[in-house]
Formats: C-alpha cells, structure tokens, sequence
C-alpha cells in the first residue's frame, strides 16, 4: 500500500481527495492535516466518512514533514511557496502534489504580477512538473514534485493544445467558461454566499484571471479569457473562439484530438458537432472535448467541459499521482457520471 497524507483535508478539494482515495485500491490515507480543526476527527465533521476515515486532524508542520511515500497539498493560493524549500529538504522522498497555484508558473515575475506577492521558493519553480497528464505523462514519471493544473486552465489547455501546435488557430483566442460554485472554495465569501449566487450569473476577472498565465503559458497562444460563475455545485463548460488557417474539415479536428489523446482513459473526444453538458461528467475524471466548425466565417468553437472538483483539482492530482508512483493513470478514478 502506498501512504499519503492530505494537507488542507478539510476544504472541497482535500475532502474530494479523501473521498476519490478511499476508494483506491492501493491507497492508505494516514495524515490529514486542517490548522482550523486540529484534534478533532475527520468523521465528526463530515460524518459521511464513518469509519472509513476516522482519523484526527494535526497541524502541518514542514519541518516535520509525515513520512508518507506522496503528500497532497489542498491548500489555497499563495502559501506552499513560502514552505516548499523546507518542505522538500525536510521530506526525503517524498512525492509532493500542490494542488495550489504556488508552482504552476515557472516565471517567477509572472507569479508576482498574477498573485500580487514575492516567490519565497524561486530555486525550485523549474524542478516541478505542470500536472496535466495528457500532454506531459512522460516527465511526471520521474519526477518528485508536480503542479496541479487550475480548473479552468485544464478545461482550456486540453481543448486548445493540439490545434494551436498543429497551426490550425490562427490569431488571437476568446474563451468564455463557466464554473460551479465550488471552485471559489469552502471559506466564507460574500459572492459565494446563497443569496448573492442563487438566481444570479455574472462574469468575474475578465482578461485579468490568474489561470490566464497558466493557458498562455502552456499553449504558446494569445487568449482573452472570461470566466463566469453559475449557480451550480461543480462543472466547467469552458467555449473557446477562435479562426483557423486554410481548409480544413470537422473531421481532421476530431482526428487531430484523436492522434494527441490516443490512449488516454479520460479523454472523451464528441464526434457530433454539438456542446456538452457538466452533468455528462460530474463526479468523474472525463474531459469532454467538441467542435463546430463555422466555414463561412473562417472560425472554429472548441467545447471542454469537466468537473471543476474532480478533473480541474483531486481527480487529476490522483490521476498526476498514479503516474509517479508507476500505476495505471485510471487507478481508483473509474466512475460514471453523477447525473443528478
């Protein structure tokens, strides 16, 4: 059995992650770690765990790191740069996955400019894999530390990737994409709150979005991007615009997805020409790419759609973990989609 230990096991991702790893065939959860709710026990507060995660929650300490073979880090922006260089000098070999933002961006200046503070961890930017599996299996085999991808980033990237590289996209990129609520987090916010959500939607950080520099930076393209919020529990439907180069056919597009994504478990590539819907990948690993053509104005709409929870956080970082470990990548992440 491998052992991990969660840090922040008490937010959506790390409880996403508790859930997802509970049924891992080859996953022993020893740690959880949550600083608001040390000494008490995973199942007092969410009693849907019972006795299958009974453990108590400690205070994180990165200068006592526990001795897991992969730790989770499910911790919010802005905070694992501060302990990573202690961290990794402190935990032998110990795999690390921040599912933070702390890492995703290998410029430091680039970080600063999007997170308004200082890399307290510079040395280690370049030691880290960005976390998306499908496009770079290969380095997180040997690698100890890795960056999970953002949510809206991961639905952008998988859908845009293989088009820009082949020149298909010509120009600059709009993509609109809408997220559940859960990708705010759990702490309190007054724009998360019931009544400010329910009955609302509305655009937010529009061509000023962090996960801009992580769409960017992986797809070498131009793109204005607008997130949304919708009153939803968990999704993304992220719909990128864009004009592409020459002739060329829905079908090349689909075979073009096909040649990238060839053997990967939670690629989902639509044949139809047609949107998807969150609720055809809610509580899974899938990522659900379609495209319409427009010919007779030169423009392609690429379609993405995942769980924010799930593909775009804890689902992938499992997915990211069992290729370091020497696993399948589908290893405890099959599972139908949660359609109510």
């Amino acid at each position: 059995m491998i052992s991990v230990g969660i840090v922040g096991a008490s937010g959506y991702t790390g409880l996403e992650l508790c859930r997802l790893l509970l049924n891992h065939s080859q996953v022993n959860i020893t740690h959880v770690f949550a600083h608001s709710h040390v000494g008490k026990t995973v199942s007092d507060l969410f009693p849907q765990f019972g006795s299958l995660l009974d453990l108590e929650y400690l205070s994180f300490n990165p200068e006592q790191p526990p001795a897991v073979d992969v730790l989770f880090l499910a911790v919010p922006h802005t905070q694992s740069h501060s302990y990573m260089s202690t961290l990794v000098a402190n935990s032998g070999q110990t795999k690390i996955i921040d599912l933070s933002a702390d890492f995703r961006l290998f410029d430091a200046e680039l970080y600063q400019h999007y997170y308004n503070t200082s890399h307290r961890s510079e040395s280690l930017l370049s030691d880290f894999v960005y976390g998306i599996p499908e496009l770079f299996g290969e380095q997180l085999e040997t690698t100890r530390l890795c960056a999970n991808p953002g949510c809206y980033a991961t639905a952008a990237i998988l859908s845009l990737y293989p088009l820009v590289k082949e020149g298909i996209i010509s120009g600059s990129i709009i993509c609109d994409a809408k997220s559940g609520v859960s990708g705010a987090g759990r702490g309190a916010k007054l724009s998360s709150l019931y009544c400010e959500v329910n009955n609302n939607f509305g655009a937010y950080g529009t061509a000023t979005h962090r996960h801009t520099a992580e769409i960017e930076s992986v797809t070498g393209a131009s793109v204005l991007f607008s997130p949304h919020l919708v009153p939803m529990n968990r999704g993304i439907l992220a719909t990128s615009y864009a004009s592409y180069n020459g002739d060329i056919s829905h079908g090349q597009i689909i075979d073009i997805y096909r040649s990238y994504y060839k053997g990967q478990p939670f690629m989902v590539i639509d044949e139809k020409d047609r949107s998807p819907q969150t609720k055809w990948v809610a509580g899974t690993n899938n990522c659900w790419l379609s495209v319409i053509l427009v010919p007779e104005k030169q423009q392609l709409v690429l379609f993405s759609a995942i769980d924010n929870v799930v593909k775009g956080a804890a689902g992938q970082a499992i997915q990211n973990f069992n290729i370091m470990v020497g696993l399948d990548s589908d290893s405890g992440l099959q599972a139908l989609p949660l359609y109510l």
